[in-house]
């Protein structure tokens, strides 16, 4: 048994057992325990594919090229954010409160989980929110009149950019 070290993105666990096959780059991972579908190659972070289905009931095996689902390319962290707006169907501030994190925390979620799917992010300028939030740090002494308005420009820039601050 050889043990890779590596942190994989798109997996829970940091630490795999292979056992080198006599076929080249051919590796199996430990028998017996049911392992998460990797997303990824932990050797090359190629991507995989799927070769061999079993029935777990009566044994049937199903032998094909079978593509692995786009939801494996998410993070256990990204994963964990879309069940929980999925539940919130969506609703912002529900999303905020179950979180306990801010409207701009929520959007750049939503946007890294977007991107992760391999789609674009739409450009916006800031929202009224994010405008409102950095009002308030401002109000509250949190931060300068000067550090506001670099806040501002920031994220006007980072959206024009297409990802959030």
């Amino acid at each position: 048994m050889k043990k890779i070290k590596k942190e994989l993105d798109n997996v829970n666990f940091l630490i795999i057992l292979f056992k080198k096959c006599d076929h080249k780059n051919k590796y199996y991972l430990g028998e017996g325990v049911k392992k998460k579908v990797l997303g990824q190659c932990p050797v090359c972070a190629g991507p995989l594919l799927v070769t061999e289905l079993t029935c777990e009931r009566c044994g049937t095996k199903i032998v094909g090229k079978f593509q692995v689902s786009e939801f494996y390319k998410l993070s256990a962290d990204q994963m964990s954010f879309v069940k929980t707006f999925l539940r919130c169907r969506g609703n912002i501030k529900e999303i905020e409160r179950e979180l306990g994190i801010s409207y701009p925390t929520v959007k750049n979620r939503l946007n890294q989980v977007i991107e992760a799917l391999g789609f674009e992010v739409a450009q916006e300028s800031p929202s009224k929110e994010e405008r409102l939030e950095v009002l308030k740090r401002l109000e509250d002494g949190g931060i300068s009149f000067r550090e506001a308005l670099d806040l501002l420009a920031q994220r006007q820039r980072s959206t024009k950019g297409g990802k959030d601050a």
